[in-house]
């Protein structure tokens, strides 16, 4: 079998392996993967930043649960897709949801633009230099919104 992942460097020649199923493996240098251990009730009428209190995989530092938990922050620089995996409670309405970076809106979505308000699932690419941060926020327009614990935002460097 022969892999090939280019000369981009993002890639470990020790990191790739085979399970015992056959499939090929392989983990990535910057990669970060957030849960929250259980819910967390965002307030209606203003955007609240959605925290994430449980590491499943953060080899570079990249989150803390507890200084700043909303946040990943990015140690190398380069390209990154970004994973925002929302599960809500039963009934929320006119939800807004917003990603941050530093302290720009790099993404936005309005209640129009969702159509499962229980569950939302954004993935984008963006370039982000070493020392930049990303989080991501929730407006609930017309109740109190409610963010399961099977939530994930999950950020990995693919340039």
């Amino acid at each position: 079998m022969v892999l090939d992942f280019g000369t981009g460097g993002i890639f470990n020649q020790s990191d790739v392996r085979e399970t015992e199923n056959q499939d090929v493996a392989f983990y990535i240098k910057d990669f970060c993967s957030i849960t929250r251990s259980g819910t967390q009730t965002i307030t209606q009428g203003s955007y609240s930043a959605i925290e994430f209190n449980a590491e499943k995989s953060d080899a570079q530092d990249m989150h803390s649960n507890s200084v700043d938990p909303e946040r990943i922050t990015i140690q190398n620089a380069g390209v990154y897709m970004i994973i925002f995996d929302l599960v809500m409670d039963d009934d929320p309405t006119g939800i807004q949801f917003k990603i941050t970076k530093n302290a720009t809106t790099i993404y936005e979505q309005t209640p129009s633009q969702i159509a499962d308000q229980h569950h939302m699932n954004v993935t984008i690419v963006e370039e982000f230099a070493s020392g930049d941060f990303i989080f991501g926020s929730l407006f609930p327009r017309t109740n109190d919104a409610e963010i399961k614990e099977d939530s994930r935002f999950i950020m990995m460097r693919i340039r």
